[in-house]
């Protein structure tokens, strides 16, 4: 069984692992069960489902209000009193999108485990707290247990981690122990992490792998490698999900293209979720970059191969990781 809070067709890049990874294991012979949070967008099941023995869905109770970026005064006063309530409510990282389901999030997943006679449970984190869940599962039923680290957890500044109390902060240490204890693998997608987890983990080296992030080589159409682009503008292009705490550097970039705007160049901006520049700024530099809705995959790729360059903009806490936007370049 896999258990990810994202998985696609929710758009979260934290769906996108473990996605890939399932058109493979299936042909191996595995028979797969999915636990994941209940997507927002509705997809015919047998398109997005169809290498999947199983799919149950969990509700994470979580404010959703918490989960973007406040816009208005009615949204700062929404996100306020959310934020307090989850303060007043959980002992760990109130901004953990899994902390309020622990009992129904473990009788749903025992009772799959059951019915399904599952002997192996992956379980992909953030949210982190999905992971410990995974330990108290281990404890009281005969499963192998593999963690999948997709992030640093409590020594990284993602998920609120570098703004909790040290009591918060020493809650999330004690379950971070619990998973490297009673896991049988841990999985990390790059070597920094891995680094950091055998340095100060040596009773677990042993058990800590890394898995690098993967990708379907059939979800992309063969492209042309000749394609030109035939104006004499510069194409700079970006597509997929933005990282969090980069509001610096892309302040820097609306300053750049706002002094250079009679420059031969052009940006575009392929994302569902651009939350660094008003409508005000992107409509003064609308000449020069332009934030559009994101494309399917190859429709995508189509357009990376006639630009001139790629854009990356990452926070220095994953300056190091190889993600899979940078991947899909060398398909």
């Amino acid at each position: 069984m896999i258990v990810s809070y994202a998985f696609p067709p929710s758009l979260e890049i934290g769906g996108r692992r473990w996605s890939k990874f399932v058109p493979y294991l299936n042909n191996l012979g595995y028979k797969i069960s999915l636990l994941t949070h209940q997507p927002k967008i509705k997809v015919e099941d047998k398109i997005v489902y169809n290498n999947l023995n199983r799919v149950d869905f969990f509700n994470s109770k979580y404010p959703t209000i918490l989960e973007k970026r406040p816009v208005n005064v009615i949204d700062h006063l929404k996100y306020k009193v959310s934020l307090l309530y989850m303060k007043i409510i959980t002992k760990n990282n109130y901004y953990d999108k899994g902390v309020l389901i622990k009992k129904s999030f473990l009788r749903k997943a025992s009772s799959i485990i059951k019915e399904e006679n599952i002997k192996l449970v992956i379980i992909t984190g953030a949210p982190f707290s999905l992971l410990y869940y995974g330990t108290l599962l281990k404890q009281n039923l005969s499963i192998k247990l593999i963690s999948d680290f997709r992030d640093p957890w409590t020594w990284g500044d993602g998920y609120g981690m570098n703004i909790l109390s040290s009591k918060r902060k020493e809650k999330e240490i004690s379950y971070q122990n619990e998973v490297l204890k009673f896991s049988n693998l841990v999985f990390v997608p790059v070597k920094p992490m891995y680094d950091h987890l055998v340095i100060n983990y040596k009773e677990f080296k042993t058990k800590i792998n890394i898995l690098p992030h993967g990708y379907d080589k059939n979800d992309f159409e063969k492209v042309k490698y000749n394609i030109k682009n035939n104006n004499n503008n510069f194409r700079i292009i970006y597509g997929g999900t933005i990282y969090s705490n980069l509001d610096q550097l892309y302040h820097e970039l609306y300053n750049c293209v706002k002094n250079n705007i009679n420059c031969d160049y052009n940006i575009e901006i392929f994302t569902n979720d651009f939350k660094y520049l008003t409508k005000s700024q992107l409509f003064e530099i609308k000449k020069k970059m332009s934030v559009k809705k994101l494309l399917p995959t190859k429709d995508f790729m189509k357009k990376v191969h006639s630009a001139d360059a790629f854009l990356l903009f990452f926070p220095d806490n994953v300056k190091d990781f190889l993600v899979l936007s940078f991947m899909k370049l060398y398909i």
